[in-house]
């Protein structure tokens, strides 16, 4: 860990699987403070593993609009986080778009790890998630 890091920490949100569905998005520095936080309703019908993937992306995509270049992605994901680590291959055609994208995007980045967290440590993203869906129009 070094004191430019930026720490993401992800959860996309399902409520049926499919059904509608959200993302949070938590950012941390090296100290623990936090540096922004992003939650969002992205429509009915989705799985969560679309969920999950759209929140990394957002994480992602808002950490390079930041200039934060040096990224540690933090999500309860087991299957994504392993899949963007190599250690699960990629069989799903509808997610195989979002983890090429994500691929591209690490290109972009000093460094870019991902890890797998359990969900008790992932709270605040799990509720930025949550509070999207709870907050969608109806």
């Amino acid at each position: 860990m070094t004191s430019s890091e930026v720490f993401i920490y992800s959860d996309g949100a399902c409520r049926g699987n499919p059904g509608p569905a959200s993302y949070g998005v938590v950012f941390y520095n090296a100290q623990g403070q936090v540096l922004g936080e992003l939650s969002h309703f992205i429509g009915d019908g989705l799985t969560n593993n679309i969920a999950e993937y759209e929140g990394i992306l957002a994480g992602l995509r808002y950490a390079l609009s930041q200039g934060w270049l040096q990224v540690v992605l933090h999500s309860d994901s087991e299957l994504a986080i392993r899949q963007l680590n190599g250690q699960y291959k990629m069989k799903n055609e509808k997610l195989r778009s979002y983890f090429q994208e994500i691929q591209s995007l690490t290109s972009k980045f000093a460094s870019c790890r991902f890890v797998h967290v359990q969900r008790e440590r992932n709270r605040m993203a799990d509720n930025l998630a949550n509070n999207a869906l709870d907050k969608r129009k109806k």
